[in-house]
């Protein structure tokens, strides 16, 4: 008799107290951490304004968990109009400021001292990177040139509730360096030294870095044109002996060696092993190049 009269007693007081309401205010809320009450509904009271949203109630949420909740929470009755649920789902973002710092430091490490680097940057925005608990902390695992001015860094972030995950990032970077252009058109097969070549300032492509005397022993790939800027894939190393070239040919057998001479079919620097057709023969041969335009044959 007891609890049924203290129940009607509480009931009525309920009655009597005027109801509350709070609306949500879309269906869907994706949201960054951390979530006030009054993101994910709409609440006119004041001391509503920064009730933090509890952490536990996130998904797929009914309005009946909600009015519930905030009912205790004031003691007195709420009711929720607008959608009968709404997903709630929020994230802490990453923060990236001090990462992108280090990031620009690393790729200019990486750069040949020649290179005046103007600007790093992501090729993708990050700005919606976000993880379900808050990152502690973050280092950069490596960072490698992928294509042309390209790079790619491997960034960790480390939690105390999770393990730590690895997210990727391009970079962009944007510098100058000083490239040689040719002043005339360039033959093929011409070699470095004699080129007619000048120095500019040019936006770096990425390509690696070069001056004349690196390429000494180098020749040009194919013609090209005046203004052209001079890149490596441009060059091939001059053979000792070319393919096509005539050459001395030493044949030796035993303790026996012959002179004579013959035709490279292949081309070769010293040291290494080409194919070669002696003159007044019709079989292919294979010999080393012990000299530049010489070829030793054993039989």
């Amino acid at each position: 008799m007891k609890i049924l009269l203290s129940t009607i007693i509480l009931f009525s007081w309920l009655l009597s107290q005027p109801v509350q309401a709070v609306s949500f205010k879309r269906q869907v809320n994706r949201l960054e951490a951390p979530v006030l009450l009054t993101d994910v509904l709409v609440a006119d009271e004041k001391y509503l304004q920064n009730m933090p949203w509890p952490k536990d109630m996130h998904g797929w949420v009914s309005k009946e968990q909600v009015a519930s909740w905030l009912s205790a929470k004031a003691d007195k009755p709420f009711d929720v109009k607008g959608f009968k649920r709404v997903w709630v789902e929020w994230c802490y973002p990453a923060e990236l400021d001090k990462a992108m710092d280090s990031a620009t430091s690393e790729i200019k490490s990486l750069l040949e001292e020649a290179i005046q680097v103007s600007r790093i940057e992501p090729s993708q925005s990050h700005t919606n990177l976000c993880f379900k608990e808050k990152a502690v902390s973050s280092q950069w695992l490596s960072f490698e040139k992928v294509k042309g001015t390209r790079f790619v860094g491997a960034l960790q972030f480390q939690f105390d509730g999770m393990d730590s995950i690895e997210k990727t990032f391009m970079f962009n970077v944007e510098a100058t360096v000083n490239a040689l252009v040719l002043k005339v058109k360039g033959k093929r097969q011409q070699p470095i030294s004699r080129l007619k070549v000048k120095s500019k300032r040019v936006s770096w492509s990425g390509d690696e870095l070069f001056d004349s005397q690196m390429l000494a022993g180098y020749q040009l790939k194919k013609t090209l044109a005046r203004r052209t800027i001079l890149k490596m894939s441009h060059f091939d190393v001059v053979e000792d002996i070319p393919k096509g070239q005539s050459i001395k040919v030493k044949v030796s057998y035993g303790a026996i060696e012959i002179n004579t001479t013959g035709t490279a079919l292949t081309a070769g620097s010293v040291g290494q092993k080409i194919k070669i057709r002696v003159n007044g023969s019709d079989e292919v041969n294979e010999g080393q190049v012990i000299e530049k335009g010489v070829v030793h044959v054993s039989v």
